[in-house]
Parts: C-alpha cells; structure tokens; sequence
C-alpha cells in the first residue's frame, strides 16, 4: 500500500541515503489493475481517486526508491513482469504545486508520474532501469518544468524516457479513454542514456487520440543517446521550439514528428540542433504530415550510412558526370567522403584525392552528381577511375 501523501506536505530525506524499498509478493503485482494500479507507488496523493483537482502543495526531496526486481522478457523482447509499469516512485493525480526534486530511482516503473495536474516540477532527480518513463504526464497537465534529470538504462527496455502526453478525460480511471490536453512545457537540460538499445524514445510529446492535443512546448539543450528516436512529436503537436539539444546515435531518427490520427503537428520550429552518428539508413530529422513547420540551423554530422562502391560501368563521363547506385538513398546537399581503391576519379577541378568530400546534386533514385560546394554546378567527370569508387555519406541536409 502507498504511503498517502496530503495537502501542504514537503517529505525531504538526505540525497543518496533516504530509501524505500517496497517489495511485493506475486499476488500483490497480479493485483495492480484498474483502480488498484496506484497501489504499486511510493508516495501517492491522498484524494489521488478524487474527479476534480483536490490536492496542493506537494514536495518531495532527496529519497531513493528501489524497487528491486527487473523485468523478464519473452522471445519477442515484450515485458512479461507483471504490471512493471505501474510501480511509481511518486503518483500524483488531480493535485497542483507539486514538485519531485533530487530524488532517485532503480527499476520500477515511472519515478514520477503526474496526471490532471497543474504547476509541476521534476528535476535534479536521477533513474536507472527504468521500466516504463522517467517522468510521465499525461491526462490534460499543464505547466510543466521537466529539467536537469538523468535517465540511464543498461539492460531494461523502455518505451519512452520523458513523456508528456494528453488523453483520458473521464477521471474515474486511469486507462486511456478520452480526449484531454497537456500544455506550457518546459524540457531542457536533461540526459538520456539507452545502452545497447534498451530505449525506444528520449523524449515524447504525443496526444494519443484524436481531439487531444499537446502544445506551448520548448524542448532545449538536452542530450539523449542511443535510443531508436531521439525526440518525437506525434499526432496533434502545436506550438513547440525544439531548439540547442544533441542527439547522439539514433537508431532510426534524430528528430521525428508524425500523426497516425491524421492530425498533423503544428507551428513548430526544429533550429540549431547537432545530431551526431545516425545508424545506417537512418534520418536525421523527418516530418510527416507537419503544417507551419520552420526546420534551420541544424547539423547532422556523422550520419552513418552504408557506403556505396560504384564500378567503372556505372559512372558516366560527361559534363557534368553522372553516378549510377539504384535505391542509393540519397538526397541533395548530403554530404559524401571519396575514397578510391587505386585510380581516382578527375573531375572538372583536377584529380580527386582520397577523403575528399562533395555535395549531392540533381540526384534522382537511381542517379546522382557531386558538387564542390552546397547546391553547387555539378562537376564533369573526365576518367571513371577504376571498379571501386566509394562515396560514404557523412551528412544529411536539415
């Protein structure tokens, strides 16, 4: 049972020496359903079950939750655990004013979770193995500070590491139902660390239904490693700046914005970010359905994608030269390395040197061009070299 939590309280213990080590039986995880669910907290609001906003006025500080156990997996990587997902350090519902600072965590499921609440601060608090989001708010929450927090997972698969999100309009449950919306967030200055994979998502804003929305955004200089995709955006997204954060090995994308409901992200501005050593056949940033969409000042560097050997046979001599690799991948103004395997190529400025980088240009599905400089005049290729000339693409336009 959690240890209820009321109005007016602050709970503060001494950072990295506080700790509460809950342990529950199978039957006991077997039971956190439905209205039981908040049972697998720490700390949970005492009108946590209350349908309109009851609570206020709630810290806690510097305490440790360990919840021991990880989860198991099945053969196709799914968690098997029983309701994982629903141990939370601190479950709060329908409150405002409530603030998680320097606090830690070790599996489990959320360190904090927040939901229908207003004028919440998570920060300064450290998680590891993690088995559903760091930090969670869902269910028309505003006012939202998520900053300097650190999420590591090693072995535990994740879904998401921050998460903010807007649905379930009917406040007798907790399941997804309805169509609230979460907005005025703050998300700046985190870490999120995914070894060998284990996280889905870094950071996530996402409506989940149609006729919610998540908006007034500002995602800022964090730092987010090794996940699948480093910042997303899904279905009805508005008004977000995602602007100075540094994305380091991306499985699949830097930068995602998508809407399987047909509701397409809004008014956002994607500027000045560094993504770094994308995976092959990754993308840097990707936008589907996005309206009013600003994306500049952006680097992609170190995008690693398979390297493409072209023969003699399929480079075309002529002004300007022509490259045939069909499903290359490529795209104008990516950026390409040269290197030979013997003869180098002479194009219009002279003979090639090994490491030399050109631009893409004119490219077509099947056929492209290089180029000295960014959206430059393509370069006449005079002498084919020999049957291994390789371009290994190092970065993408954004």
């Amino acid at each position: 049972t959690a240890l209820l939590v009321y109005s007016n309280t602050e709970i503060e213990g001494v950072y990295g020496a506080s700790t509460i080590r809950p342990s529950f039986t199978a039957a006991g995880d077997a039971s956190l359903t439905g209205n039981n669910r908040a049972k697998g907290a720490c700390f949970l609001n005492a009108n946590y079950y209350a349908t309109s906003q009851t609570d206020k006025n709630i810290s806690v500080t510097g305490i440790h939750f360990d919840y021991q156990d990880r989860p198991s997996y099945d053969s196709n990587g799914n968690a098997i655990s029983p309701n994982w997902g629903q141990k939370v350090g601190v479950f709060i519902r329908f409150a405002a004013n409530v603030k998680v600072i320097k606090c830690s965590q070790k599996f489990g499921g959320d360190l904090s979770g927040f939901q229908h609440c207003f004028n919440t601060q998570a920060s300064d608090c450290f998680s590891e193995e993690i088995g559903n989001c760091a930090h969670d708010h869902w269910a028309s929450s505003g006012n939202i500070i998520i900053s300097n927090n650190t999420m590591v997972n090693n072995t535990v698969k994740v879904n998401q590491a921050l998460m903010v999100t807007g649905d379930d309009t009917n406040p007798q449950t907790s399941a997804i139902l309805g169509t609230g919306s979460s907005n005025k967030i703050v998300i700046e200055g985190n870490v999120v660390m995914s070894i060998n994979g284990t996280v889905n998502t870094g950071i996530i804003l996402n409506s989940l239904n149609a006729g919610a929305s998540v908006s007034k955004a500002v995602i800022d200089a964090n730092y987010v490693e090794g996940t699948n995709f480093g910042i997303a955006l899904e279905n009805d997204v508005q008004d977000v700046i995602i602007s100075n954060n540094i994305i380091n090995a991306p499985a699949t994308q830097g930068i995602l914005g998508v809407s399987p409901l047909n509701d397409p992200n809004q008014n956002v501005i994607v500027s000045d970010n560094l993504i770094k050593n994308v995976a092959s056949g990754g993308i840097g940033i990707d936008f589907v359905r996005a309206t009013k969409l600003s994306i500049h000042g952006n680097q992609a560097s170190g995008i690693v994608k398979s390297p493409l050997t072209i023969t003699q046979a399929n480079i075309t001599e002529a002004n300007p030269g022509v490259f045939t690799s069909n499903g290359h991948g490529l795209i104008n103004n990516d950026l390409v390395s040269y290197t030979s395997n013997g003869t180098n190529l002479v194009t219009s400025v002279g003979t090639v040197a090994d490491g030399t980088n050109f631009y893409i240009v004119n490219k077509t599905d099947n056929t492209f061009q290089i180029s000295a400089t960014k959206g430059g005049t393509a370069l006449q290729v005079t002498n084919d070299g020999n049957d291994s000339q390789v371009f290994t693409p190092i970065l993408n336009a954004c």
